[in-house]
């Protein structure tokens, strides 16, 4: 069985990657809206043709964000499957079956999901359409000259954001429910883990040959749900053992509209085996904590809800009224800056008026409603910004100074095809090498220039350092061990593009003994053996980078595999032997591990989520959650494996990464082997994603200096 709290959190996590998507398309939508208007359509077919040739840019930014949408999938259904499970063993007994239902929810989520975002993408399309179709006939019809028509779209895509068919009549084909994209996947993953979880613990009550539940309770239950929870129920039709009346299951909690049933539209009860006799879990009429009738705190949570979304809203108008003064910046679009920015202002100081006075009615003095931050956000979480442009051509980093020094002896045309090459791997041009950040635009050229010193005979000559000419024998080496040469030469490329000398030296002491069980492995499954001591990945998948994965550099997947290798030998290939349940399991204790990485890194993420609870005035949990929003504002390509991080310094309560059952059979040994191999990584491929490590951890980073230093 699953608590009310579990069923409302598990929503919760994957809806928040899809506030993140929606934010992203309208802003995108918005630009695209503000920047052509000259060219806007004038009638309303030529809207429509207009919408539609934005379908497959929307499609492709909802597939941008598969890796973080699976990831929240994996982690919420690991974590909610063993936890129904672990209670109905307690319960009824048995042994666990949660793992054999993972990838069967996985993938039936994941097709739930598969048209959830196919309607996202097509209600992110009808949006642009109405919003665009709006102003040509306020145009047409006099009623609005075009600049003022292209202010009102704007505010108005932004504002009402993205709806999905959520009901849809299969006779007639009329639509009867729409709702916004986060609302409805939050809808559809918590369906889809309570019935699955149900169907786990109907089947162990069938083979147990137990026939009574108990049903769960929360004090805030709508008054139709609050008839029936909390007691406990006959499958079998009404019994009465020993005097004591089990009422039919069926006809109590499963009969009556979708909304009044368990299990039903919103619901967050849950039953689970229950022994005549036994203790009872939950009662029918659970008390509040503040003293307040659950009736009453539930009109209150809703109200809440209400001014989330208006605060949402506001957030969107005023990232739109934004776009407009980038557009043009005159007087009167800074003042419609002004104006949704005191609009959206208002409504936060309605809110904290709002939970005050909720809180004011308590009875007991404990608080009725607590802020959710995290629900109010609409991709603007406040600590993580995306990385600004250097607003940079190549010409004009190739003429300064520093880049001169850098390119000593070499051919500035050479370098200029070399940068080419790297942004191809990046899925870009050299046109797009000025959106990229100032960290971005000095990693890429590193590579460039290590290229061409690579390609170049007599290194010496062009050199001006003395570890330019070592890239030779490590193409060399790695061929030598089954790499293809344009893969060797990658690889040697950036290290010896790398700055920091400790790094380059660590590689070149590891390289003579460095193994490969596989270099064509499964791209999802790139591991370190630990008892071979040998690498397992796709060398091809590694050397795409941000094309396979929007989190990767060309071969950073390497660098980290590589990095794992590296902490276990300069630990001198000791062993942890760790216990995990009934199980011994051989972890290695690496450098980072003897040298207390893991306790150092678990400290540094718990200041973090201290610091946001103090900010934002809110619980430890609801830290835990806006820490994971703020995580998913960096760009993919510059987080350096710092939500992975944070994801096993809180035992899968914040980030994400690898699944849960890694984490409890690793423990510390592998938290700083991982975040080792992270900083590795990022050291050799990812300059940019090392920032961001050096940010958020900069204790830890001194450690790993350290380590990589003896």
């Amino acid at each position: 069985m699953l608590s009310p709290d579990q069923i409302e959190e598990a929503g919760e996590r994957v809806a928040a990657v899809y506030r993140e998507i929606e934010a992203r398309m309208l802003d995108h939508l918005a630009r695209a809206m503000a920047e052509g208007w000259e060219k806007s359509p004038r009638t309303v077919t030529e809207a429509a043709l207009l919408a539609q040739s934005k379908a497959e840019e929307l499609r492709r930014m909802v597939e941008e964000f598969r890796p973080y949408i699976d990831a929240a999938v994996l982690e919420v259904v690991e974590e909610c499957l063993e936890a129904s499970d672990e209670d109905d063993v307690a319960r009824a007994g048995g042994s666990p079956e949660w793992p054999a239902q993972i990838d069967a929810t996985v993938r039936g989520m994941a097709e739930v999901l598969g048209r959830d975002n196919i309607q996202m993408a097509e209600g992110a399309k009808q949006a642009f359409l109405d919003a665009s179709i709006e102003a040509v006939t306020r145009v047409n019809a006099g009623a609005a000259d075009r600049e003022a028509a292209l202010h009102r779209a704007v505010r108005k895509l932004e504002r009402d954001g993205i709806d999905v068919i959520t009901y849809q009549d299969a006779d007639t084909g009329r639509v009867t429910v729409r709702s916004k994209a986060d609302v409805a996947v939050r809808r559809h993953v918590r369906t889809q883990i309570v019935q699955d979880a149900q169907r786990m613990t109907m089947a162990r009550m069938e083979r147990l040959g137990i026939d009574l539940v108990e049903v769960s309770s929360h004090s805030d239950s709508r008054p139709s749900h609050a008839e029936w929870q909390g007691r406990c129920y006959s499958l079998k039709g009404e019994q009465v053992i020993d005097g004591v009346r089990y009422p039919d299951f069926y006809l109590h909690c499963m009969s009556g509209d979708l909304g009044d049933i368990l299990g039903g539209v919103n619901c967050r009860h849950s039953y689970g085996p229950y022994r005549h006799g036994a203790p009872r879990m939950y009662e029918p009429d659970p008390q509040h904590p503040s003293g307040l009738p659950g009736a009453e705190v539930y009109e209150l949570e809703q109200g809440q809800r209400y001014r989330e979304r208006k605060i949402r809203e506001a957030k969107r108008e005023l990232r739109g009224a934004q776009v407009l003064y980038d557009r043009d910046k005159s007087a009167a679009n800074l003042d419609a800056v002004n104006k949704a920015g005191q609009k959206l202002r208002n409504r936060q100081e309605k809110m904290r008026a709002y939970i005050d006075g909720a809180n004011a009615k308590s009875k007991t003095g404990k608080p009725v409603l607590h802020r959710k931050p995290d629900r109010e956000w609409a991709g603007d979480m406040p600590i993580s910004k995306m990385p600004a442009s250097a607003n940079r051509t190549l010409p004009q980093l190739l003429g300064t100074p520093s880049a001169k020094r850098a390119m000593a002896g070499l051919d500035k045309t050479a370098v200029t095809a070399a940068v080419g090459e790297e942004m191809a791997r990046m899925g870009g041009t050299v046109a797009h090498f000025r959106s990229l950040s100032p960290g971005e635009q000095q990693g890429v050229l590193r590579g460039a220039i290590a290229s061409v010193r690579v390609k170049m005979d007599g290194t010496a000559k062009a050199s001006s350092g003395a570890h330019a000419a070592v890239p030779k024998r490590y193409i060399q080496d790695l061929e030598a061990k089954g790499l293809q040469p344009s893969h060797a030469q990658g690889i040697a490329q950036r290290v010896a593009a790398c700055s920091n000398a400790d790094a380059r030296r660590a590689f070149e002491r590891a390289l003579p003994e460095l193994g490969f069980d596989s270099i064509a492995g499964d791209p999802r499954d790139a591991h370190y053996n630990v008892t071979a001591r040998r690498l397992t990945l796709d060398m091809a998948t590694t050397a795409s980078g941000f094309s396979a994965r929007p989190d990767k550099a060309p071969y950073q997947t390497f660098f980290h595999e590589a990095g794992h290798y590296i902490d276990h030998l300069l630990g001198n290939f000791e062993f942890e032997v760790v216990k995990a349940g009934r199980y011994r399991i051989p972890n290695m204790s690496g450098a980072a591990y003897q040298a207390g990485m893991a306790d150092v890194v678990k400290r540094e993420v718990r200041n973090m989520l201290e610091e946001i609870k103090k900010r934002d005035g809110c619980t430890m949990d609801d830290a835990r959650r806006t820490l994971t929003m703020e995580l998913r504002a960096i760009p993919a390509a510059n987080t350096g494996g710092l939500p992975d991080i944070i994801h096993g310094a809180t035992a899968g309560k914040s980030g994400w990464g690898h699944r849960l059952k890694y984490w409890r059979e690793s423990k510390d040994p592998g938290l700083a082997t991982e975040t080792f191999a992270h900083f590795y990584e990022t050291t050799m491929a990812n300059p940019a994603a090392l920032e961001t490590l050096k940010k958020h951890l900069p204790e830890t980073y001194n450690l790993f200096i350290s380590i990589i230093g003896g």
